[in-house]
């Protein structure tokens, strides 16, 4: 028995050794399998076939989950997804990483990468706040500083420009030295750069430049501040700090693009050697092929502009064989097609445009300009086939351009003028106003179709046509061109030819049988003339007439139609031989036959031809006195009119117009006589008489040809009186009426101008708009040859939509379109209107230093009263009283003598400053010398009264009381008919309150109320009486008062504080309903507010106090989003406090927490608040031990012998003694 135990336990020993053997190697095995897997996964890594590695990693995770690589693993498929560009991939796996292995090493470095894959995928604000919470958790982590920059970069890129700063501020507050903050400071210089406060920006980089975090960044800096001046249009600081950076050492980077903004600077101001040789420096750097292709541009360009067009084609090369960009390559390359054009060598024109249109990479710009311009090449060399391919190409390529309805024009011109393709020609035209049926070139394409037509001997097609124009397209060149025509056809073309052939064919069979009937001749030449216009013929006929008997009865009939047949025959073949026989033909008739009643109408058609306006004035002249009975006499007057307003006097045009409208009140010529008297009394500056006639017109002729001139001049008078309404109205009217007509394109300026006046800044800015961009079409038609150049500036048009957007308060945009003034106009009234707008738009956002900077950029040039005047003022605004005084002492001294008022309101000013400067015994010589210059100035009492009170003020401030007493009773004892008695009286009031003295306050303060009824100082003594009430706790009374005190407020300066005390009173009456709707009044009505977020607080603060806490939470949530580190724990706290209020002690926790551990520090104590009041809520959930942690955290965060200590100290006793 013992021997089989024995032997029972060897084997179960062999057993177990074996088992064990097996197991060892079993695990060895599996050990070396994961060894092999991992580093398999890794080689795959290392070898950048990462797609292979994310599934070998993955597995490995799978197979191996307590592996002791598996975070390794993990990580690296995450890095692997990381790698291919599989961001939401990756950020899982970052993620699965986190949750897994939480204490792996690599899990912070795997919270930094979620924030970087929510950054490529494009989710901005995931990043941000992933950034946010990573450096939160992770302080001292080496990606912490990383984390806080990228938020700001990102936060930076989406427009958050508050949030960006606090998160460069946070770096800049830990990071004394090194690249970080070097970093943060050129970010936050941008930000502020972004927010327009260019001096924040500008006072980092100066500081920067002063003490570099990094010497090697130095001329980054100085780079970034010469484009920041360069931003504001301050040429002089910009050039100055540019050339700091060409004489640092060779190495700088920022030479030659210092060297590169020189040349641009140096040629907008049309400086061209000085931005030839900043160029020149660049070329000479060896700088990259980029920059050395701009500057080579920039060198064409100028080379262009001074004429020397070999040199330009030269650099303009050079610039494509550089460019590394396709636009810009091609940009050059068109530049040098111009070039060729201009040289003569069109061959090689057409090969470079050739060229750019069979570049693929072409861009719609140069495409379009290079299309046009080889049209037009085939335009000046006459191939007008290939002309017509390109413009078609142009249309078919760019369906919908502006410049269509031109090219059509275009279009039709070569088909019918030069490749007498007809219908080809009337298809392209008919299509202008077809497609384009607000197209300004329809009237030409129109008046052209219908000239056509007549020329091709189609005139009953063409008559419509003019008939068309000349109705609805009133006040048009092309209206009298085809009322010009109309008369033409009706006197010289046939209307019925069958029938006139008829009566000469009859008259000739009759003449063969009486051959010397002189009648039947006389009756030949009347059919020849009339019907079938044959003047050469009924000159033979007539002459016939004549020449049978010297007694007929119409010999005058008979010269007078001769003479009309030769002038006749004149307009026709415009021979002068014609016209000299015309005229002597009228002179015999008007010789021979003084009693013939064709005497008169040949007088008055030798005047109408007589080419000489002196002699024809003589010979209407004498006709009139003639022909007292003629028939043409009202013809007669309105010709000595015209002719009088050229040769002789405006007064003899108004008695001949005048004469004309009296005695022939049937003529067809009076509407044209009161036009033209209107006219002559408006240039005559005669408004009043001028605008009278122009009503009188419009009541007689509601649809006469010259209502477009007519109310453009009504128009024009309306604005001279400044009635900018009734302008308007009229303007409207001739847009609409007469949108075609010339006076209509005049009047865009003047409607635009006046909706401007009338603060209709939309419509204006939209007209502006509309004419800027007609501007730049005709800029461009002109370019590639499709109209002539004209000389035309649209610097107005830009002066306008700026003026428009600065009504607008779009200031980005008007200081963007004055910048573009500065830069493009070399003109000096441009320059300082420039200048001086950007001034107003800077003292408009409270930029006072960069409206003084802007000002005494006029002044470096363009001295003068008014810009010293705005300066002084300007230091005034902002106290500097010392440097108000120096600039108004200039200003003064150029003041025209006989301004005198402009000269007592600067001086005033200067006594004021020096007195506000306490110099009060400097300025009683000055006072003295003032009441001897402006002694018999009706302000000078008034002036006199400031500088006591001035004086009483400071002795205030000094709180000299009784002086300053004795100087408020002198306003109102001596200059007691000033208006400065009543703030010396309310002074009077504040010195006894200040002073104690609260009864005679009282007294006076409430005297003013009835002394003073309805005058707006009763706003600023409702103040001081409501201030008065609120400090003793008269809460009904200082409510009282504070409405009052808004009430009498005229001009919203004291409403913002009476408002911000009414929110107080009610708060302390607890009447929160009321202190709600006052808060929300105070935002709607001052957004830009400096307490703006403060009182958006207070309003979710007034909801929990009305138990609306739901309501306090959506909203105060909602206030977060737009807070600064500082406000967003406050906020954070309320939120608590809300669910707290509400019994909800588990969610308080949670949010409490978040102020401890999500918010930023600052310089109230939230976070620690917040801990005080977590753990109140435990206590109330009874888990004590919870709450006792965080009091002791309090009270090894603060000290125990802290205020905030002690009290989480009783609180750990009271849970102790529990």
């Amino acid at each position: 028995m013992g021997c089989h135990q024995v032997h029972f336990d060897i084997r179960f020993r062999i057993l177990i050794i074996g088992w064990l053997l097996i197991s060892c190697c079993y695990l060895a095995a599996q050990e070396s399998q994961e060894m092999i897997d991992f580093e398999y996964g890794e080689r795959l890594y290392a070898e950048g076939l990462f797609s292979m590695a994310v599934i070998q990693f993955d597995y490995f995770v799978e197979q191996y989950p307590n592996s002791p690589k598996a975070h390794e693993a993990q990580f690296l498929s995450a890095e692997s997804a990381f790698s291919l560009e599989q961001y939401e991939k990756a950020q899982k796996s970052y993620l699965k990483l986190c949750v897994s292995y939480p204490s792996s090493p690599s899990a912070i470095q795997a919270q930094f990468r979620i924030g970087e894959c929510y950054e490529r995928m494009g989710n901005n604000l995931g990043a941000i706040e992933s950034y946010s919470r990573f450096y939160n958790a992770y302080p001292e982590s080496q990606w912490a500083l990383e984390s806080l920059y990228r938020a700001g970069q990102l936060a930076f890129k989406i427009d958050l420009y508050q949030k960006s700063e606090s998160f460069i501020q946070l770096i800049l507050e830990l990071s004394s030295s090194g690249e970080y903050r070097s970093k943060s400071l050129f970010l936050l210089s941008q930000i502020y750069q972004e927010q327009n406060d260019f001096e924040k920006s500008i006072q980092i980089l100066k500081s920067y430049i002063a003490q570099p975090i990094l010497e090697s960044e130095k001329g980054k800096a100085l780079y970034l501040l010469a484009q920041i001046y360069e931003t504001m249009g301050n040429w002089h600081e910009s050039e100055n700090t540019y050339r700091q950076i060409t004489v640092m050492n060779d190495r700088e980077t920022f030479k030659p693009y210092a060297w590169f903004r020189l040349g641009l600077l140096f040629k907008l101001q049309v400086q061209y050697d000085e931005a030839l040789n900043a160029f020149q420096q660049v070329i000479q750097s060896g700088v990259s092929d980029s920059l050395y292709a701009k500057s080579m541009y920039a060198m064409g360009e100028i080379r262009s502009e001074l004429g020397n067009i070999q040199s330009a084609y030269d650099a303009f090369s050079s610039a494509e064989n550089s460019s590394l960009k396709p636009e810009e390559r091609l940009a050059s390359q068109f530049q040098k097609a111009k070039c060729l054009e201009l040289l003569g060598e069109d061959q090689q024109a057409h090969s470079e445009y050739q060229g750019i249109l069979d570049d693929t990479v072409c861009t719609e710009s140069i495409l379009k300009k290079s299309r046009l311009s080889m049209a037009q090449l085939y335009v000046k060399i006459a191939v007008w086939d290939k002309a017509v391919q390109h413009y078609k190409e142009y249309l078919a390529l760019f369906k919908d351009d502006l410049l269509s309805d031109l090219i059509l024009l275009r279009l039709g011109e070569i088909y019918i003028d030069h490749l007498n393709q007809f219908d080809s020609g009337f298809q392209a035209l008919s299509r202008i106003w077809e497609e384009f049926s607000t197209s300004p070139w329809i009237p030409e394409a129109r008046y052209f179709y219908a000239e056509t037509l007549e020329r091709i001997g189609r005139t009953e097609e063409a008559v419509p046509i003019y008939t068309f124009i000349n109705r609805y397209y009133i006040g048009t060149q092309w209206a009298e061109k085809a009322h010009e025509r109309l008369k033409t056809i009706e006197t010289y073309y046939l209307s019925d030819y069958k029938s006139g052939l008829a009566k000469l064919t009859e008259l000739i069979q009759k003449t063969l049988l009486d051959p010397l009937n002189s009648n039947l001749a006389f009756e030949l030449g009347e059919v020849s003339y009339h019907d079938l216009k044959q003047y050469k013929d009924a000159i033979q006929y007539y002459k016939r007439y004549l020449s049978l008997d010297s007694q007929l009865e119409n010999r005058d009939v008979a010269q007078f139609r001769i003479g009309q047949c030769y002038e006749s025959l004149y307009f026709i073949n415009n021979e002068s031989a014609y016209l000299d026989s015309a005229k002597n033909m009228y002179r015999i008739v008007k010789d021979q036959f003084p009693n013939s009643p064709y005497a008169c109408d040949a007088g008055f058609q030798i005047a109408n031809l007589e080419s000489d306006a002196s002699l024809a004035y003589q010979v209407y002249g004498d006709l009139l006195g003639q022909y007292t009975d003629c028939h043409l006499n009202d013809e007669i007057l309105y010709q000595l009119g015209c002719l009088s307003d050229r040769i002789d006097s405006v007064q003899n045009s108004l008695n001949h117009f005048d004469r004309l409208i009296r005695e022939y009140p049937e003529s067809s010529r009076r509407e044209e006589a009161i036009y033209e008297i209107a006219k002559i009394h408006y240039h005559l500056g005669n408004v009043q008489i001028a605008d009278s006639l122009f009503t009188l017109y419009c009541e007689y002729y509601s649809s006469g040809s010259f209502l477009p001139e007519i109310y453009f001049y009504q128009a024009r008078n309306a604005i001279q009186q400044n009635d900018f309404e009734t302008a308007v109205f009229i303007l409207e009217r001739l847009n609409q009426r007469f949108s075609f007509s010339p006076w209509s394109d005049s009047a865009q300026v003047d409607l635009a101008y006046a909706y401007l006046k009338e603060q209709k800044f939309e419509k204006a800015a939209a007209f502006y708009q509309q004419m800027v961009v007609e501007d730049s079409l005709r800029e461009f038609a002109v370019s590639v040859g499709l109209i002539e150049n004209m000389l035309y500036s649209n610097y107005r048009d830009v002066i306008g939509l700026a003026k428009a957007y600065e009504g607008l308060k779009n200031f980005k945009k008007a200081k963007a379109l004055y910048l573009k003034l500065l830069s493009n106009s070399p003109e000096t009234v441009h320059y300082v209107m420039a200048l001086s707008s950007l001034a107003r738009i800077a003292q408009e956002e409270n930029h006072i230093a960069r409206a003084i900077d802007y000002l005494n950029q006029i002044i470096d040039k363009f001295p003068s009263d008014s810009t010293y005047e705005r300066l002084g003022l300007l230091y005034y605004q902002l106290e500097n009283y010392e440097q108000a005084v120096s600039v108004l002492d200039q200003a003064v001294a150029l003041v025209n003598a006989e301004d005198e008022d402009l000269g007592l309101y600067i001086s005033r000013k200067i006594i004021v400053a020096l007195i506000r400067q306490g110099k009060i015994q400097q300025t009683e010589v000055r006072i003295t010398n003032f009441e001897k210059i402006y002694r018999n100035n009706p302000q000078l009492k008034n002036a006199l009264a400031e500088f006591i009170f001035e004086k009483g003020l400071i002795y205030t401030q000094r709180k000299e009381f009784n002086l300053a007493i004795e100087c408020f009773e002198e306003i109102t004892d001596t200059y007691d008919e000033t208006s400065y008695v009543p703030d010396a009286e309310l002074e009077i009031g504040r010195i006894y309150l200040i002073t104690n003295q609260i009864d005679q306050a009282l007294n006076k303060l409430t005297q003013m109320v009835d002394q003073y009824p309805d005058h707006p100082i009763l706003a600023k003594v409702y103040l001081n009486l409501g201030d008065h009430y609120f400090r003793s706790n008269q809460y009904e009374n200082a409510l009282r008062s504070f409405r009052l005190s808004i009430q009498y407020d005229l001009n919203d300066e004291i409403t913002p504080v009476a408002m911000r005390y009414l929110i107080r009173t009610y708060d302390s009456l607890r009447m929160w309903d009321a202190a709600l709707s006052t808060t929300r009044e105070y935002i709607a009505l001052y957004p830009d507010a400096e307490d703006i977020l403060e009182k958006r607080v207070q309003i979710g603060i007034f909801y929990m106090d009305l138990n609306e806490y739901m309501r306090a939470v959506e909203y105060l949530r909602d206030v977060k989003r737009d807070a600064d580190f500082e406000t967003e724990a406050e906020i954070q706290y309320w939120i608590g406090k809300c669910f707290y209020s509400m019994g909800q002690f588990e969610q308080a926790i949670f949010e409490f927490l978040k102020v401890e551990y999500l918010s930023k520090p600052t310089s109230l104590p939230w976070d620690t608040t917040a801990l005080y009041e977590a753990g109140l809520a435990y206590t109330k959930l009874e888990k004590t031990e919870e709450a006792r942690k965080l009091f002791e955290k309090i009270v090894q965060k603060e000290g125990a012998t802290s205020d905030l200590g002690r009290i989480a100290r009783a609180r750990i006793e009271e849970i102790e003694s529990m």
